[in-house]
């Protein structure tokens, strides 16, 4: 994000009156979720001041010195909190989530696997991993659809992580596919990509516009 970050982490970038962070807090919400943990790291402070603006939830925040990676952040910061067998969601505050939370709830809610990745399909594949969507499977091969940072989690499938060290959750993304137990759904609404300062530009720029 280069200079939009340079006093600010990215999660509190704002976009429509609220931060990027705010909407994802107000998506989950929708679904009767009033736990969160949240994973800081780069101004991490400036994060934690603005969770105290919220008295209704209830945030355990993990602090990660060094950058853990996908992987590594998320199993660090459920670590004594979500057990093995427990399922948690999980989403990436880079992008903006809309739908209607009847069209998810079944998913959410009656879900008995171990990992399901919500998907969506991409305006200009060139600029996503695309992944095969076969069956409610998800391959890692060339495909229609890309991963938009929500997934339902299973404690269990990041007990090999090891604990505070760097590890991309793609690798046990790909470990569960190869074994046909990566589920998969195609998001029914939108899913906006803030992802790097451009994207990030355009999407501000038009709402002003």
């Amino acid at each position: 994000m280069g200079d939009l970050t340079a006093n600010l982490p990215k999660p509190l970038l704002p976009y429509k009156d609220k931060t990027l962070l705010d909407h994802s807090i107000d998506f989950a919400a929708k679904f009767g979720i009033s736990e969160f943990i949240v994973n800081t790291h780069y101004l991490a402070d400036k994060i934690h001041e603005h969770l105290k603006n919220y008295s209704k939830y209830k945030f355990h925040i993990s602090f990660e010195p060094e950058i853990l990676g996908t992987g590594g952040g998320i199993k660090t910061g459920i670590s004594g909190i979500i057990q093995s067998e427990e399922l948690f969601l999980s989403i990436n505050p880079d992008v903006l989530l809309k739908a209607n939370p009847l069209d998810l709830e079944k998913a959410i809610f009656d879900y008995s696997g171990d990992c399901l990745l919500f998907l969506s399909k991409p305006e200009n594949k060139k600029e996503y991993t695309t992944l095969d969507l076969q069956d409610g499977k998800v391959y890692f091969r060339d495909g229609e659809f890309y991963y938009i940072g929500m997934s339902l989690l299973r404690g269990k499938i990041l007990q090999e992580i090891p604990m505070n060290s760097f590890y991309d959750l793609a690798l046990v993304f790909k470990s569960l596919s190869q074994e046909n137990r990566l589920d998969g759904m195609v998001f029914p609404g939108e899913a906006i990509d803030f992802g790097d300062k451009e994207k990030y530009s355009k999407l501000t720029e038009k709402k002003l516009n």
